[in-house]
């Protein structure tokens, strides 16, 4: 059985999606749901290999990266390690908390390279409505250092 990733129906309401192009719709339902996503919200993933998952060119991706980048700043994107961070993905894609859901979202941290992104999404949701208590407390304690020195 395949990993699940849940998109929450008032995706297709959200004041954004609304100004957003067939093909934008298409590529933000992609980085929500692709094989290389996270809960955390932060993968590595090569142009190439969206390119050829959505049937685009690479300058089409390219182009695509750089709109949700810079337009609608909805994503981080690192050229040096190939990661895209999505800015919300906290936000909307942790239903239920606890232990097991932290563990999973410290293990994601550990992989992640340009650990910059961690900062810049943390950054951007942390003083968010309506965060979920374990993803508060996750901020909290990679702010603090805890999260880098966790050992499982």
């Amino acid at each position: 059985m395949g990993i699940k990733r849940i998109v929450d129906t008032s995706f297709w309401t959200d004041g954004k999606v609304d100004d957003f192009t067939p093909e934008d719709k298409y590529f933000m339902l992609y980085l929500l749901t692709n094989p290389f996503s996270t809960q955390l919200g932060i993968y590595e993933i090569s142009i190439k290999q969206v390119a050829f998952q959505l049937g685009y060119s690479i300058d089409a991706v390219r182009s695509l990266i750089d709109r949700f980048e810079n337009k609608y700043e909805i994503i981080i994107y690192s050229p040096e390690t190939s990661e895209i961070a999505i800015k919300n993905s906290l936000r909307h894609s942790i239903i239920k908390g606890g232990f097991g859901v932290w563990d999973c979202l410290v293990k994601e941290i550990k992989k992640v390279k340009d650990k910059s992104l961690i900062d810049k999404i943390f950054s951007h949701i942390k003083s968010a409505d309506n965060l979920n208590p374990t993803v508060i407390a996750l901020i909290k304690d990679y702010e603090s250092g805890y999260v880098r020195n966790y050992r499982e």
